[in-house]
């Protein structure tokens, strides 16, 4: 597949369709097919020696039956970061993003990174978690090619880090941790945790606990539905509420399950405690099925749409004219990981070798539409500001607004704890 970006809209719109970001269609499988190239005209480049071939971009990206848009809106969002008018400044090159679907868990993601490998791609990015990149990360220190690791930032990367990997995120278990603390303190002392079983296993659940304890808080029952053999459903975890009469109620959900819930909370009969989240429970996809069933949600997160600054503006509005409808969290993960690329490559004069692009990138500092993200040298890992959202019913559309920006637990403070997070999932997070 092949998409020149400095041409028509209408084309633009069509590659979107081919991918399934326009008109909502959800079949995961034609998202993006293993081995597929997609080209794009106006990023700087690199053939790994000098500025004038083309640079060519792995990924590796998982195929989602719960969020059948994940991967396209990750590279919608890069693509963006690659076009002409985003690009750092340098000569206008080629780009060729050739593309990898990795199964559930880490069974192909191996095969899958030696066949980019054995394509002399430049640079290899993925939808990975920190688990899974540390599976593959000997394979690109012996073959000296940079691995940049996207993921929304549910799991904390624990491992020490190879030289040529990289890791980039939404800072999800960060923006938990934040979440509860703030609950802790400011809607009370007793909570109810909820999640189904395939955002149970995720470092960002813990985080929520940990900040919620740091703050004086205690949990009275975790509840975990939809489980493989459904044991507990939401009506299961509408009774414990109930019973239980807590101050709050966490629930860590995302896609249909997501919607579900708040549809049955809203539902609920009696007192209703506030329902707080994580970023996916009210992602922007989900809201409009939601309505006003979403409204009072807390959530904390790395961005929302209606976030009111200049490059955030700019950033939705070249979006909706490029892709014609406005990006998910996702997109913006795609977006900001093109602009890391754009970065390291202008400091590294163009050069997509390792001995020059790793000591850039190690260093980058974006202007994202969220604010400054900057990556860190130690750890090889992203930081950028974190918000406290609530979700509001402006202009007949459940919104999420920013009520203030939140301070965000560091690595280090989470260790002084005395336990790590719980990671456990190996599969790269919604990849099912």
């Amino acid at each position: 597949m092949s998409d020149d970006f400095n041409g028509s809209r209408a084309s633009r719109r069509n590659f979107l369709r081919g991918m399934g970001l326009v008109g909502g269609a959800a079949v995961a499988s034609r998202l993006l097919t293993t081995g597929e190239r997609v080209r794009a005209a106006g990023i700087l480049g690199g053939d790994g020696s000098s500025l004038g071939g083309t640079l060519r971009v792995g990924a590796l990206l998982p195929a989602s039956t719960i969020y059948p848009t994940l991967a396209s809106e990750f590279v919608a969002g890069m693509q963006l970061a690659f076009a002409p008018s985003t690009s750092s400044g340098l000569a206008a090159r080629s780009v060729e993003v050739i593309t990898q679907t990795i199964g559930r868990g880490h069974g192909t993601t191996y095969g899958q990174a030696q066949s980019l490998l054995a394509a002399k791609v430049d640079v290899v990015v993925g939808l990975l978690t920190p688990m899974m990149a540390a599976r593959i990360a000997s394979l690109f220190q012996a073959a000296n090619t940079l691995l940049l690791a996207s993921s929304t930032g549910e799991n904390l990367p624990l491992a020490a880090t190879q030289a040529v990997v990289f890791h980039h995120s939404l800072q999800q278990w960060q923006a938990n941790w934040a979440l509860g603390n703030w609950a802790a303190q400011s809607l009370g002392r007793r909570v109810v945790i909820a999640s189904d079983f395939h955002d149970s296993g995720y470092d960002s659940l813990y985080g929520f606990q940990q900040g919620f304890s740091a703050a004086g808080g205690s949990v009275l029952e975790a509840v975990v539905t939809h489980g493989p053999q459904a044991a507990h459903d939401v009506n299961y975890l509408l009774k414990r509420i109930q019973n239980l009469h807590p101050d709050l109620v966490y629930a860590a959900y995302c896609g249909a399950n997501a919607a579900e819930l708040v549809q049955a909370y809203a539902n609920l009969s009696g007192a209703r405690p506030p329902l707080i989240g994580n970023g996916f429970l009210v992602d922007e996809l989900l809201l409009p099925s939601m309505g006003k069933a979403a409204v009072g949600i807390s959530s904390a997160h790395a961005w929302t749409p209606a976030l009111d600054t200049p490059a955030n503006r700019t950033f939705l509005a070249t979006y909706q004219t490029s892709y014609g409808q406005t990006p998910s969290s996702l997109a913006l993960l795609g977006y900001e990981t093109g602009l890391l690329l754009n970065t390291a490559l202008a400091a590294s004069g163009g050069v997509a070798h390792p001995s020059r692009l790793a000591p850039a990138l190690a260093v980058a500092t974006i202007a994202s539409p969220r604010g400054t993200v900057a990556m860190d040298a130690n750890s090889h890992s992203t930081t950028g500001p974190l918000y406290l959202r609530e979700v509001q019913w402006l202009d007949g559309v459940a919104t999420n607004t920013v009520r203030h920006q939140i301070p965000a637990a560091s690595q280090k403070g989470i260790s002084a704890q005395g336990s790590g997070l719980k990671s456990g999932w190996l599969e790269a997070y919604l990849s099912i």
